[in-house]
């Protein structure tokens, strides 16, 4: 008799936003799609998506400003790697290793790859928030007591990738980063929502001290049949921008990115052809140089 397969530590999640008081959850699963070749982590409908899903405002982390953020997440992730209890352990657990930053993100990329493709916009906006990193650090180490650079260099990486910007606060907002992007999105975010009466299963439930600090939650704008993916609005920048942030290309970005020379762009992708480091970080910027030709 074969044993029942362990929950993954995505499914651990899901149920851990349930049982602190979440609400529409049974609508959708996590799940990884294929996306230009690459596996991509998803938000799925498990079933039709009609209702809203309403996640209890005690799962927000936010700040004034995005290096608070950062700061606070790095002490989390150290309360957790020190044995301690962190009240977000479960989303911490399913976010991005340092290890698997390094195969996308440019934040991760090598000196060498950076003079490789110095003469792309993104090379100067990289090196410009990699010394800004190092300063907030150096100004406030005291601060940071045992939580080392390289920790707040991957928290400040993460704030990147999924970071709900002002209004009103810089904010993590846990299953909400979740939702990929498109040109179409399906769902819509907001930060604070209420409900004039709360169902009887949250009220008489432990999680009911949560519920009542209000929610946050996911709107969809339509109806979203099973298998589909939920999908959010980012913000309208051009895929430099979008890489920097995110460590990846949105197909057919309809925001140009600046114009460059194909002599140029042409010499960086022959020198880049010896180049060793993460295939998938890599591609994307070759691709990110074509797209600057392209534009010309």
């Amino acid at each position: 008799m074969s044993q029942p397969s362990q929950p993954t530590a995505e499914e651990e999640f899901l149920r851990w936003v349930v049982d602190i008081g979440a609400l529409g959850l049974h609508q959708v699963s996590i799940t990884y799609l294929e996306k230009n070749g690459v596996l991509v982590r998803s938000l799925v409908a498990a079933k039709e998506v009609t209702e809203p899903i309403l996640l209890p405002r005690s799962l927000l982390l936010m700040a004034e400003n995005d290096m608070d953020l950062a700061w606070r997440l790095a002490r989390e992730r150290f309360r957790m790697d020190d044995g301690q209890a962190s009240s977000l352990a479960p989303w911490i657990r399913i976010l991005p290793s340092e290890e698997m930053l390094k195969e996308y993100h440019v934040a991760y990329a090598s000196d060498n790859v950076l003079e490789t493709f110095a003469a792309l916009p993104l090379t100067s906006r990289v090196q410009h928030w990699k010394q800004s990193v190092c300063d907030v650090w150096q100004d406030r180490k005291s601060e940071f007591m045992d939580v080392s650079f390289d920790a707040f260099k991957w928290a400040a990486t993460i704030l990147q990738t999924r970071v709900f910007r002002p209004p009103p606060s810089f904010s993590f907002m846990p299953v909400a980063d979740m939702m990929n992007t498109s040109l179409m999105p399906n769902m819509e975010v907001y930060d604070s929502l209420e409900l004039e009466e709360a169902p009887e299963d949250i009220t008489n439930s432990p999680a009911s001290a949560s519920s009542n600090m209000g929610y946050y939650g996911l709107l969809p704008l339509r109806e979203i049949m099973p298998g589909e993916e939920l999908t959010q609005a980012y913000c309208a920048v051009d895929n430099s921008e979008r890489l920097f942030r995110c460590g990846f290309l949105l197909p057919g970005n309809p925001t140009a990115v600046e114009p460059l020379s194909r002599t140029s762009v042409e010499a960086m992708c022959r020198q880049a052809e010896s180049l060793e480091g993460p295939r998938d970080l890599l591609e994307s910027l070759r691709a990110l140089a074509l797209e600057h030709a392209e534009a010309a």
